[in-house]
Parts: structure tokens; sequence; C-alpha cells
């Protein structure tokens, strides 16, 4: 079984301007040897949250 790089558990994220976080409840697992993760969603849903 190839060894977890990055996990992310329960994952949430909140703008200080909102009430309601844009990210909820996310899990993601990126395996070693994996080269490639794709992100998706609508445009706003905080994709590219910085």
């Amino acid at each position: 079984m190839k060894k977890p790089m990055i996990q992310f558990e329960h994952f949430g994220f909140k703008y200080r301007s909102q009430a309601e976080p844009t990210l909820k409840d996310i899990n993601l697992t990126i395996y070693e040897g994996e080269k490639k993760v794709l992100i998706a969603g609508p445009s706003g849903s905080g994709k590219k949250a910085h």
C-alpha cells in the first residue's frame, strides 16, 4: 500500500467576511507517486482560496 503524502480529514475554510464556510468537511488524500490532482467545482466555490 502506498504511503499518504498529504492528507486532510474533515477540513473546512471560511473567509472572514462570511458567516458560513466556503469549504466544509473536505477529505483529501494524495499518495506517494501520484502526480496529478484535480480540484473541480463551480465558479466562486473556493477552489483557489488563499
